[in-house]
């Protein structure tokens, strides 16, 4: 088990245009009492390996800023980051991946794209939501022992984001790879049925639960500590 401190503060510089001066002489704010209002996002997490970590809340609470300074602390050579996998314009989907064409199709499945039309379409010119299940599909291809995702099925509908969410925990329980998702849904919460829940109740206030007591480890023995980001 590894411990990891998280914790973040949005680096902000004050605008320098006239009309950003004029705005705020306007709404009786400073740059000064600006940055102070900045909120400091930070919480302990113990992870095991297989783990799957979802960070959840409002929009605009610091969901994806503890996702980034997670993913700041994890081994890139062995870290995936489905958000920022290019989407080619290769000839069809399912020519994007390697291997069996039946370890394809399962991929596929997971995320929904297994449909003829849109395992054979291009995937630049799949829709949004799909874009998004095909770089998923890429990044659990890659079988790294993290797989970094923001906005995870945010642009889904409320069934296919729960059958995504209910098939990827089926798919990582049988892998060792450790999901480390953010998003605002949370009803998918039972499908998704998440080790580690993070959630974002404000700007800064953060919460851990675990679905199953963590047993401490002896001091000195935890993982990584983050830095605050300023």
């Amino acid at each position: 088990m590894a411990t990891y401190d998280l914790c973040v503060k949005p680096g902000w510089a004050p605008p320098s245009t006239d009309r950003a001066a004029a705005f705020s002489r306007f709404v009786g704010m400073t740059a000064g009492r600006l940055r102070d209002r900045l909120a400091t996002h930070r919480c302990r997490v113990e992870l095991v390996p297989a783990d799957i970590v979802y960070i959840t809340g409002p929009t605009a609470t610091g969901k994806s800023l503890l996702l980034r300074e997670f993913q700041r602390l994890l081994p890139p050579s062995e870290t995936v980051d489905a958000s920022a996998l290019e989407v080619p314009d290769a000839p069809t989907v399912v020519d994007c991946f390697e291997g069996q064409i039946l370890e394809t199709v399962r991929l596929l499945t997971v995320v929904l794209l297994s449909g003829a039309f849109a395992a054979l379409s291009r995937p630049s010119r799949l829709s949004t939501g799909q874009k998004q299940q095909f770089r998923l599909a890429r990044a659990l291809a890659a079988r790294a022992r993290f797989l970094v995702a923001d906005d995870f099925c945010s642009h889904l509908d409320p069934i296919s984001a729960m059958t995504v969410a209910g098939n990827v925990h089926k798919l990582a329980k049988r892998t060792t790879t450790t999901l480390l998702l953010a998003g605002t849904r949370q009803d998918i919460l039972m499908e998704l049925a998440p080790d580690v829940l993070i959630l974002k109740e404000g700007q800064g206030e953060t919460k851990v639960v675990y679905r199953t007591a963590r047993a401490p480890h002896a001091p000195g023995h935890g993982g990584p500590r983050a830095r605050s980001a300023s």
